[in-house]
Protein backbone atom coordinates (compact mmCIF):
# COMPACT_ATOMS: atom_id res chain seq x y z
CA UNK A 1 0.00 0.00 0.00
CA UNK A 2 2.77 2.39 0.92
CA UNK A 3 4.70 1.62 -2.24
CA UNK A 4 1.66 2.67 -4.27
CA UNK A 5 1.52 6.01 -2.48
CA UNK A 6 5.26 6.55 -2.92
CA UNK A 7 5.12 5.66 -6.63
CA UNK A 8 2.21 7.98 -7.34
CA UNK A 9 3.71 10.80 -5.27
CA UNK A 10 7.00 10.49 -7.12
CA UNK A 11 5.33 10.31 -10.55
CA UNK A 12 3.21 13.37 -9.74
CA UNK A 13 6.18 15.25 -8.20
CA UNK A 14 4.45 15.54 -4.85
CA UNK A 15 6.36 15.90 -1.63
CA UNK A 16 5.06 12.91 0.22
CA UNK A 17 6.49 10.52 2.74
CA UNK A 18 5.53 8.75 5.94
CA UNK A 19 8.10 11.04 7.58
CA UNK A 20 5.87 14.00 6.86
CA UNK A 21 2.75 14.71 8.84
CA UNK A 22 -0.60 14.36 7.04
CA UNK A 23 -1.11 18.12 7.02
CA UNK A 24 2.21 18.52 5.11
CA UNK A 25 1.56 15.68 2.62
CA UNK A 26 -2.21 15.56 2.12
CA UNK A 27 -2.21 14.03 -1.38
CA UNK A 28 0.25 11.32 -0.34
CA UNK A 29 -1.90 10.30 2.63
CA UNK A 30 -5.08 10.38 0.50
CA UNK A 31 -3.48 7.93 -1.95
CA UNK A 32 -2.31 5.78 0.96
CA UNK A 33 -5.81 5.75 2.47
CA UNK A 34 -7.44 4.88 -0.87
CA UNK A 35 -4.96 2.03 -1.36
CA UNK A 36 -5.70 0.68 2.12
CA UNK A 37 -9.46 0.88 1.57
CA UNK A 38 -9.06 -0.81 -1.82
CA UNK A 39 -7.01 -3.61 -0.22
CA UNK A 40 -9.60 -4.13 2.49
CA UNK A 41 -12.36 -4.19 -0.12
CA UNK A 42 -10.50 -6.85 -2.11
CA UNK A 43 -10.16 -8.91 1.05
CA UNK A 44 -13.86 -8.73 1.86
CA UNK A 45 -14.81 -9.38 -1.77
CA UNK A 46 -13.57 -12.92 -1.24
CA UNK A 47 -10.75 -12.72 -3.76
CA UNK A 48 -7.81 -15.04 -3.24
CA UNK A 49 -4.79 -12.88 -2.36
CA UNK A 50 -2.28 -15.51 -3.53
CA UNK A 51 -3.96 -15.78 -6.95
CA UNK A 52 -3.95 -11.98 -7.22
CA UNK A 53 -0.23 -11.86 -6.37
CA UNK A 54 0.49 -14.56 -8.94
CA UNK A 55 -1.55 -12.74 -11.59
CA UNK A 56 0.25 -9.45 -10.97
CA UNK A 57 3.61 -11.26 -11.14
CA UNK A 58 2.64 -12.69 -14.54
CA UNK A 59 1.53 -9.25 -15.75
CA UNK A 60 4.83 -7.74 -14.56
CA UNK A 61 6.75 -10.49 -16.33
CA UNK A 62 4.91 -9.85 -19.59
CA UNK A 63 5.36 -6.08 -19.38
CA UNK A 64 9.02 -6.11 -18.31
CA UNK A 65 10.73 -6.82 -21.68
CA UNK A 66 8.98 -4.10 -23.70
CA UNK A 67 9.41 -1.57 -20.87
CA UNK A 68 13.11 -2.40 -20.56
CA UNK A 69 13.38 -1.96 -24.33
CA UNK A 70 11.76 1.49 -24.19
CA UNK A 71 14.08 2.57 -21.38
CA UNK A 72 17.09 1.25 -23.30
CA UNK A 73 16.14 3.03 -26.49
CA UNK A 74 15.66 6.30 -24.62
CA UNK A 75 18.80 6.07 -22.47
CA UNK A 76 21.00 5.12 -25.43
CA UNK A 77 19.75 8.08 -27.50
CA UNK A 78 22.08 11.07 -27.24
CA UNK A 79 19.35 13.46 -28.49
CA UNK A 80 17.18 12.45 -25.52
CA UNK A 81 19.82 12.03 -22.82
CA UNK A 82 22.49 14.51 -23.90
CA UNK A 83 25.75 13.90 -22.02
CA UNK A 84 24.03 11.43 -19.64
CA UNK A 85 23.66 8.75 -22.31
CA UNK A 86 24.41 5.15 -21.32
CA UNK A 87 27.98 3.94 -21.60
CA UNK A 88 28.63 0.98 -23.87
CA UNK A 89 28.95 -1.30 -20.85
CA UNK A 90 25.63 -0.19 -19.36
CA UNK A 91 23.99 -0.42 -22.78
CA UNK A 92 25.33 -3.94 -23.25
CA UNK A 93 24.10 -4.98 -19.80
CA UNK A 94 20.71 -3.48 -20.57
CA UNK A 95 20.41 -5.36 -23.87
CA UNK A 96 21.56 -8.54 -22.16
CA UNK A 97 18.94 -8.07 -19.44
CA UNK A 98 16.20 -7.45 -21.99
CA UNK A 99 17.25 -10.49 -24.03
CA UNK A 100 17.36 -12.79 -21.01
CA UNK A 101 14.02 -11.48 -19.75
CA UNK A 102 12.44 -12.07 -23.15
CA UNK A 103 13.94 -15.57 -23.41
CA UNK A 104 12.77 -16.38 -19.90
CA UNK A 105 9.27 -15.21 -20.78
CA UNK A 106 9.26 -17.38 -23.90
CA UNK A 107 10.43 -20.42 -21.90
CA UNK A 108 7.73 -19.81 -19.28
CA UNK A 109 5.08 -19.70 -22.02
CA UNK A 110 6.37 -23.02 -23.38
CA UNK A 111 6.02 -24.64 -19.95
CA UNK A 112 2.39 -23.65 -19.58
Amino acid sequence: MGSCAYAIAEAASWRGSLDRTPDRAKKFYVVLAVAIVFGIALNYAGLNAIKLLFTTAVINGVLAPPLILIVLLLTCDRTVMGHAVNSRTVGFLGWLTDSLTTIGEDKANMIR
